[in-house]
């Protein structure tokens, strides 16, 4: 098991190793303490993983990357993961990025569509749906107006 998340090899180990002892060990005590081992590690030595620091605009594109796939996924449900209003989120936003939240999340699922397309052979409404599109139909509109092309057709390029 890896957390992908975990960019040195050091915190890396020691979350194996805390997943081994977990599944292994019967000890409830010895398993806690492993716990607030690794978690004293991991908030000593990974400021960049810290969330203190980063401006609302890179935490909310996390997000979007986080949970593009998901078609009920919006501004509302990010602003209440960030636990600001709504209308905050989207103005700070806009003025950060330059871009709306709207269209910086059709651009993650766009851009993921494109990956899908040249990279598999999944069915388009597959590819609509894990882009977190509820309607292909849909899926196809957005996509030929972000790429110039329909997705059969950037599929067959």
């Amino acid at each position: 098991m890896t957390a992908k998340s975990l960019k040195m090899d050091a915190l890396e180990q020691s979350y194996h190793a805390l997943f081994e002892d977990t599944i292994r060990e019967p000890v409830m005590y010895q398993i806690l303490q492993g716990f607030i081992s690794f978690s004293a590690q991991l908030l000593s030595t990974s400021k960049e993983l810290s969330p203190i620091g980063r401006t609302l605009e890179e935490k909310a594109r996390e997000l979007i990357e986080s949970n593009y796939w998901d078609p009920t996924w919006n501004l509302t449900a990010c602003a209440d993961q960030l636990k600001v209003h709504k209308s905050t989120l989207s103005r700070k936003f806009s003025k950060e990025s330059a871009v709306s939240f709207r269209d910086a999340l059709l651009n993650v699922r766009i851009r993921e569509a494109k990956r899908l397309l040249s990279e598999t052979d999944i069915p388009l409404t597959e590819v609509s749906r894990l882009t977190g599109f509820t309607y292909p139909t849909y899926f196809s509109a957005k996509f030929k107006k972000s790429t110039g092309f329909t997705p059969f057709e950037y599929r067959q390029s």
